[in-house]
């Protein structure tokens, strides 16, 4: 039995009906290889580029189309003696990339969006599949396809997340946040980046990361960011800028403890809105410059106990309970 060169190239294109992968695996099962050398000389030239990254996953799928087709072991070795050494080499690159398609067509067909919502008030920690660790804030959320393609990790951000990527120079992580990326080998580094809030902000711990700006027609690398430095892109205008921090303290909400270091009013009642998911009306006057250094453990205090301990170490303004889940910031008598 002859195989038909056209199916071959239409199956290296991605191409082949359900229907003909099956024809493809009579003829292995065959054990013509008489075109295979010409045909995938090729891919065994690239095939180390190509499927070199440990998985066990993907090349357990793969294994497993192979000796689906050609049998166990002692088929393979009876195979080695009557084609020699290359045809078994050509045999199994054919029967790799059979599996290597196969695997990735089934995946397109069964894939789906995976989608993490953190509606508690303390932080979620969400573990992916290849051993990266990602605590989201409250209210906050992340999607991921429920298998990463084979050049990247990407996943998607709306909200706040603490993020510890398994390091892999080959294969990147991507965190898409609006219409800024930012994109990893393997870093620990926090992400803010909530649809009500003006900016974008992104601070370094370890490692390093590139930040990029997805314009529609083109990606743009604007930063490029070490361990100690932040980053805060304005969504109204486009305008970012790159800092330095020392302040790590903050970064403790994964933890769940909120930590203010001279924070301000507006500062506290941001985050303990979005925290607690309550209202906290400010009085239409300017608030003095009062700042507030202060701890707070989510873990064992609700937002009375949080409200309790705030309003002891404030000097000119207090928060006053006038609903269920609503406050206002008044002056001292």
């Amino acid at each position: 039995m002859k195989i038909n060169v056209e199916l071959l190239k239409r199956f290296k294109e991605g191409k082949c009906s359900a229907e003909e992968i099956i024809q493809l695996e009579q003829y292995f099962n065959r054990n013509d290889f008489s075109t295979l050398e010409n045909t995938f000389q090729e891919d065994w030239n690239a095939l180390e580029g190509k499927i070199s990254r440990e998985d066990s996953t993907v090349k357990g799928v793969i294994w497993n189309k192979i000796q689906q087709s050609i049998g166990q072991k002692n088929k393979v070795i009876s195979l080695r003696q009557k084609i020699g050494r290359w045809g078994a080499i050509a045999a199994t690159i054919a029967l790799l990339i059979v599996g290597y398609k196969y695997l990735n067509t089934q995946q397109k067909n069964t894939q789906s969006i995976v989608e993490k919502i953190n509606h508690q008030q303390i932080p979620m920690m969400v573990e992916l599949m290849e051993g990266t660790k990602i605590w989201l804030k409250p209210k906050s959320r992340i999607t991921y396809p429920s298998q990463f393609s084979n050049d990247k990790r990407e996943v998607s951000l709306k909200g706040e997340a603490y993020f510890e990527v398994q390091s892999d120079k080959s294969w990147p992580f991507l965190v898409k946040s609006k219409n800024v990326i930012t994109r990893v080998l393997g870093t620990t580094f926090n992400i803010s980046a909530f649809p009500n809030r003006p900016a974008i902000e992104i601070a370094l711990l370890e490692g390093s990361v590139a930040v990029d700006l997805d314009q529609d027609t083109a990606i743009q690398q604007i930063a490029l960011l070490q361990p100690g430095e932040s980053f805060t892109y304005q969504k109204n205008n486009g305008q970012y800028i790159k800092a330095n921090f020392e302040d790590t303290l903050s970064y403790l909400w994964k933890d769940g403890i909120i930590y203010f270091e001279r924070a301000s009013i507006k500062k506290v009642v941001e985050i303990l809105e979005n925290w607690y998911s309550i209202k906290i009306n400010l009085p239409t006057h300017e608030l003095a410059e009062e700042t507030l250094k202060h701890k707070v453990d989510t873990r064992k205090m609700d937002i009375d106990e949080v409200i309790a301990g705030i309003n002891l170490v404030m000097k000119k303004y207090t928060y006053v309970k006038t609903g269920s889940n609503t406050y206002t910031v008044e002056s001292k008598k």
